[in-house]
């Protein structure tokens, strides 16, 4: 389902992850990592209205949960694949990478290029090379979990699972780290702190898609514009005067409020805009692409300047831009070649 509204959010909360970044290799801490929450949560909701528009239809059968994650997976690593590439290549270059090295890097990181990352392998030292992936292969894992259950009983996951695991995976993560700024520690065994949060945060877009759906919340008029401010306030304004703390927690809530609103209510002339939905659509190359390209701008300029950081917004989006055209084109081509021999 598309919702031009949450496309429009979808382009705000990837650059706030950004100049997260790039403000962090300056120096400048800030809490834009709670953007993370909303992408989390919008998947969750997006989980959830295809679960019950495919549940008892013809091809319901089809949608395991296997099946589910496949697309996604086959969505999101080629440019997952590229990106990680581009870095691995760049770090090579930089540190000076031999044959050798090359390969053992490569070896090393097989988890990081495959998005199973957040499975619990801890290979090449702990080091990412392109560490952002932690959300896609969190995302994949906890959404085949999610799948899983709700295909077994999804009344006794919605009624009982998804409130009790959001009280007790965010209660922990207020006592233990105070913050929601985690995903690389070790939870217990091989779980990831970034696949707990992620199945909180996800349950938490599960409870906005049940919610949403009210007819009551649908006729409110004020819809549109409480959204906007607890999404403005939560994920863009209030990340900016804070850093691993515990309003972490006021922002989520804020972000939960937002994106429930936003999915609740109807596209207005303001969002119904061909160039959200054509910016939103590279949202996923900005995201995957954006480290590399911080960390070359940020080595090559030492000072952020108001000048370097138009050259680096501009830099991630027009590079962003040609990588996804060409990844679609290049995907485009081999189906239709596929398709030809199919037809021999």
């Amino acid at each position: 389902m598309k919702n031009n509204r949450i496309q429009f959010w979808r382009i705000v909360m990837t650059y706030v992850i950004a100049v997260y970044h790039f403000n962090k290799r300056y120096g400048v801490y800030t809490s834009g990592y709670i953007a993370v929450e909303f992408f989390f949560m919008v998947s969750g909701y997006l989980l959830a209205d295809k679960y019950y528009r495919t549940k008892g239809s013809d091809n319901s059968e089809q949608l395991s949960a296997i099946r589910y994650v496949w697309g996604r997976y086959r969505k999101y690593w080629p440019h997952s694949a590229v990106a990680f590439f581009t870095a691995f290549l760049a770090v090579g270059v930089y540190r000076g990478y031999a044959i050798g090295d090359y390969l053992m890097g490569l070896a090393t990181h097989l988890p990081e290029l495959f998005l199973v990352n957040m499975l619990g392998f801890r290979t090449g030292g702990g080091i990412s090379y392109n560490d952002i992936t932690w959300f896609l292969s969190s995302l994949l894992i906890v959404s085949f979990l999610i799948w899983l259950f709700m295909k077994w009983n999804d009344r006794l996951y919605v009624g009982i699972v998804v409130p009790i695991s959001v009280v007790l995976i965010y209660m922990y993560l207020y006592v233990r780290y105070g913050t929601l700024g985690v995903h690389e520690q070790f939870a217990c065994l091989f779980v990831e702190e970034g696949v707990v949060r992620g199945l909180a945060d996800m349950n938490m877009g599960i409870a906005a898609y049940l919610i949403s759906g009210k007819t009551a919340l649908k006729r409110m008029k004020m819809n549109g514009i409480i959204s906007t401010v607890c999404l403005l306030g939560g994920g863009v304004i209030m990340p900016c005067f804070f850093y691993h703390s515990k309003w972490d927690f006021l922002m989520l809530l804020m972000i939960f409020v937002g994106v429930t609103l936003a999915f609740g209510c109807e596209n207005n002339g303001v969002f119904d805009k061909p160039l959200i939905e054509k910016w939103a659509g590279i949202t996923l190359a900005i995201y995957l692409n954006h480290e590399v390209l911080t960390v070359l701008v940020c080595n090559y300029f030492k000072e952020s300047t108001a000048l370097v950081f138009i050259l680096w917004f501009v830099l991630i989006t027009v590079y962003s831009m040609i990588v996804y055209a060409v990844i679609r084109t290049v995907i485009r081509k081999a189906a239709n070649i596929g398709e030809a021999r199919g037809n021999i």
